[in-house]
């Protein structure tokens, strides 16, 4: 099988900073393609051979945001917030996986390793003012650069594996195990020292220094649960354990005598899910599910020479420690109506959860209609969906 993909967007993120307004412009592509080979040689032995290409642009990090003043006649340009050319970021990942059933056991056990490009990055910023060209390709074409802010490529190599196990007990009952590594960048060092370029600067510091330090996040995820079938309801119980290290933070660093973003923080995750679905009546489908994650940092944190805040056992922001969702499908004929409930529990916005958001409730709605052999197709399906239906205000993400 072979794979392509493809992906163009374009917008704008306004927000305050201070007493200006930042026009993040957003455009960027990315694009790739999965190749792979599958072999059957028994039902104890599948074999999976294949290779990841990905190439994109930012996001991560920001490389054009403009600034403005805020007075009565309303906004005026005051030169760019963030000026700079990012090379592409590249991801070349060939994979292998081996799966299978053998009696009451099934398996499925694979590992890719993943060779990483953090595009180089030529800053432009430092020096922008109101004359400044509000065109990005002028502004960069006359813009000086700026070798402080300014860093190479960087190379990340990292293996992956995966392990799936189960083992049925009986033919209503299965059993197993899970094991992921996977991998994260954060993308905040670049305008947190474009920010405080002149602390940086005093201290002889330039952003490749820092920039070399970086690491990937590591996730080391285990799940283990309970598959139980009974009248044609799927019970589904799990506990779930993550190790993440490399979790990013702005921590003090003495041999630098600053703080900055870095991956250097640890961070633990454990709690349990239970999802119950299945069809209720012949034309009545459903599924509940509630969730618990305690996700919370195992230290606490240096941010400043004489500051230590107390984070050890503290929430990750914007993790939300309990979680629910249930929906249920009426099917009519080729019609499908599916109403659905979603709840988030508060989140915290600071590592010292002293801020928190409150937790919400989404109500929505879907409608399908599905015409069997439309227009040469096998079948064709028309779908309306309509998303918070009681117009609910929440914050979304912090």
């Amino acid at each position: 099988s072979f794979k392509p993909y493809y992906l163009h967007d374009e917008g704008n993120y306004w927000y305050a900073q201070n007493a200006n307004v930042i026009n993040w412009v957003i455009e960027h592509e990315l694009f790739g393609a999965v190749l792979a080979y599958e072999k059957s040689f028994s039902a104890a032995l599948n074999a999976k051979f294949g290779y990841w290409a990905h190439r994109q642009q930012p996001p991560g990090p920001p490389v054009s945001q403009k600034r403005y003043t805020v007075s009565a006649a309303g906004l005026t340009f005051n030169g760019w917030g963030m000026l700079a050319k990012n090379d592409y970021h590249d991801f070349h990942s060939p994979f292998v996986e081996f799966s299978g059933d053998k009696g009451p056991w099934s398996y499925s056990a694979g590992i890719r390793y993943l060779s990483f490009k953090l595009g180089a990055l030529n800053s432009y910023t430092n020096g922008t003012n109101a004359s400044t060209s509000q065109d990005y390709n002028t502004a960069i074409a006359n813009g000086t650069l700026d070798t402080w802010a300014t860093v190479n490529a960087r190379y990340y190599q990292e293996w992956l594996p995966s392990l799936y196990v189960s083992y049925a007990a009986d033919k209503d009952t299965s059993i197993y195990f899970d094991y992921t590594k996977s991998y994260g960048y954060d993308v905040n060092l670049f305008p947190s020292y474009v920010s405080g370029r002149a602390n940086f600067v005093s201290k002889n510091i330039k952003l490749q220094t820092l920039w070399d330090k970086q690491e990937l996040e590591i996730s080391h995820n285990f799940d283990l649960g309970v598959k139980y079938k009974k009248s044609g309801i799927l019970y589904n119980p799990n506990i779930f354990v993550t190790k993440v290290e490399g979790k990013q933070a702005s921590l003090y660093d003495p041999s630098l005598g600053t703080a900055y973003p870095s991956n250097n923080s640890d961070a633990m995750s454990y709690g349990a899910e239970l999802s119950v679905s299945g069809a209720a009546t012949d034309n009545i489908d459903f599924i509940v599910s509630g969730s618990y994650n305690k996700y919370y940092y195992t230290d606490d944190m240096r941010t400043a020479a004489n500051t230590t805040l107390s984070t050890k056992g503290k929430q990750i922001p914007d993790a939300p420690q309990y979680m629910a969702k249930a929906a249920l499908t009426y099917k009519l004929g080729g019609w499908s109506f599916t109403p659905s409930v979603k709840y988030t529990d508060k989140r915290y916005g600071d590592i010292e959860n002293k801020e928190s958001v409150p937790g919400y409730t989404l109500i929505d709605f879907d409608a399908a209609y599905t015409q069997k052999k439309l227009l040469g197709a096998k079948e064709g399906t028309f779908r309306l969906t309509m998303m918070n239906l009681t117009n609910q205000k929440y914050i979304s993400s912090i």
